[in-house]
């Protein structure tokens, strides 16, 4: 299996920055494997980072959005599982999880197993503007629904959910992806 760096997750973001021949929703919906075992930060667009809370390692440590400093509890990998990602903690190696079923349901930290749908995700134009790294969507397998940071703008500490837009284009729920180098 061929694993991409983050060079050549620039350069795609670069190549679509520049319009090379495909509109932003088409380059993400063309290369689904292009955050495969990506190491990213993961900033709401409000500029926070999203956080395990406390740098915790232990199951169920709520993931919440706080101040960048680049930690490894900021830094998340993306592991292709079942055509869709889970989304990896660097630091506790645990798996961006949904609990429960229904809007509002809180994401937390798990003990990763690849057979559960509430820990994988999918990555989607999140408007006109989108590319590889840029204001993107994170959508739920399980729910459906959108990864969401509620009340925006926000402070940090805020838990992260997923919830149902009510206006189709929450700013809540669009994200910025950095590669997050030290």
């Amino acid at each position: 299996m061929r694993i991409r760096t983050l060079t050549t997750l620039a350069a795609t973001a670069a190549i679509a920055l520049a319009g090379a021949g495909a509109t932003a929703s088409s380059a993400l919906a063309s290369s689904p494997s292009d955050y495969d075992h990506a190491v990213l930060q993961i900033k709401t667009q409000s500029g926070l980072a999203v956080d395990v809370y406390g740098a915790a390692t232990y199951d169920f440590a709520p993931v919440v959005q706080w101040t960048p400093n680049f930690g490894d509890n900021q830094r998340w990998r993306f592991v292709p599982i079942s055509g869709h990602h889970q989304i990896r903690s660097v630091k506790s190696g645990q798996c961006l999880t949904v609990v429960g079923q229904t809007s509002g349901s809180r994401i937390v930290q798990h003990n990763c197993n690849p057979y559960l749908l509430s820990q994988q995700w999918d990555v989607e134009a999140g408007g006109y503007f989108s590319d590889v790294l840029n204001d993107v969507l994170i959508r739920s397998v399980s729910t459906g629904l959108p990864l969401t940071v509620s009340g925006y703008p926000s402070v940090p500490g805020q838990q992260l959910t997923v919830n149902q837009s009510r206006l189709g284009d929450d700013p809540g729920q669009i994200f910025d992806f950095t590669t997050s180098v030290r």
